[in-house]
């Protein structure tokens, strides 16, 4: 209770000894008039003494509850917050484990299967749209190579198949010496196919692996482009093909002029093979928007609409039979997409079926 009193009252004075209070707050302990302790704050003046005390009693007995529930609550509340902890990280950790045993599930041979995504937006959904990205690429790259391998097999395996029928034909009864020399003659142009496409196959091979040389320097397109011209004449003149230098602008790039020059060579003698007896090539160069435009154009076979995406694709042939017997590899566009890409140019391609193809390289002027 609060107890306020004049300092000439006495009776309160009996129960605190007057030397234990000070003229300001104290803290004691005292016996009431029926022997009960108290605990009491005392505030003192020279008029008046403020006395607040509370029975040590009734302090214990609170004590001594809260001690008991805290005794019988502490335990519980440790369990509660154990289970709690263990279920949330169960939670929390179940889309991880799902997630990691089907990675482990996928291998090199069903990298068409994904990790089911999640509908929630959060770390672990990103985390599974980002392997998914990760397996479809890998699964992209898996079926290249397996293509590749299947068509580099095959590439390989015909030319050799020829020699060897070549050579047993020879082998197998007398023949003349023109008939010796015909079987010669087509088992070296099988080997020279044959390098051909394993040339091809290093090349693509380095430009995979970054493994190529670069040497830069000043090239002139146009007068590549005129030497290109001479060269294509000797190609076309077989099959009667006219081929015509449409416009030669002076221009000037940085680049490898070996490389450059086997671009447009595999563009030009890709024309003169799909042009028709007595069929034309055109050939320019100029400079257009800042870049050095170079146009090869025929009166071709043409392309399929649904194949001009996939020309530039290795081994890839509109028709097999058609580009075997012309001489072809299959490779030749590929290199030339990796050399344009190598001198950070674009090449594409127009096409009509039976009017011709019109393919256009891009190359920035430094």
């Amino acid at each position: 209770g609060v107890v306020i009193y004049r300092n000439y009252c006495l009776g309160l004075d009996s129960l605190i000894a007057p030397d234990e209070i000070a003229y300001d707050t104290t803290i004691v302990t005292t016996t009431w008039l029926n022997g009960e302790q108290l605990r009491a704050a005392v505030y003192r003046d020279k008029n008046f003494t403020i006395l607040v005390a509370y029975s040590l009693n009734e302090l214990g007995d609170v004590l001594e509850n809260l001690f008991s529930i805290l005794l019988y609550l502490i335990p519980i509340a440790v369990a509660l917050s154990i289970l709690g902890g263990l279920y949330l990280a169960h939670k929390a950790l179940a889309p991880v484990h799902d997630v990691t045993t089907r990675a482990r599930k996928i291998t090199a041979e069903n990298l068409d299967q994904t990790i089911p995504p999640r509908e929630v937006d959060d770390e672990i959904g990103r985390l599974v749209n980002t392997m998914n990205d990760m397996i479809h690429r890998l699964h992209n790259s898996f079926a290249q190579t397996r293509q590749f391998s299947s068509d580099a097999s095959h590439e390989l395996r015909t030319p050799l198949t020829i020699i060897r029928g070549e050579i047993e034909l020879a082998l197998r009864n007398e023949k003349t010496p023109e008939e010796y020399r015909t079987i010669l003659s087509s088992t070296l142009e099988e080997i020279l196919r044959l390098k051909s496409i394993i040339d091809n196959l290093l090349t693509l091979g380095k430009a995979d692996y970054g493994v190529y040389d670069m040497k830069l320097e000043e090239v002139h397109l146009d007068s590549l482009i005129k030497d290109l011209y001479d060269d294509s004449e000797m190609l076309a003149e077989t099959k009667h093909i006219k081929v015509e230098l449409k416009k030669t602008e002076p221009v000037t790039i940085v680049g490898d002029k070996g490389r450059l020059r086997q671009l447009f060579l595999n563009i030009v003698d890709n024309a003169i093979k799909y042009t028709p007896d007595g069929g034309h090539v055109a050939i320019s160069v100029e400079r257009h928007n800042g870049s050095a435009l170079v146009e090869v154009e025929d009166s071709g076979i043409g392309i399929p609409k649904q194949d001009l995406d996939k020309i530039f694709d290795r081994f890839y042939r509109v028709d097999k039979a058609r580009s075997r017997q012309m001489g072809g590899t299959g490779l030749g566009l590929s290199i030339a997409k990796w050399i344009v890409e190598l001198h950070r140019g674009t090449i594409s391609v127009k096409s009509e079926i039976n009017k011709g193809s019109k393919f256009t390289v891009r190359l920035p002027i430094n």
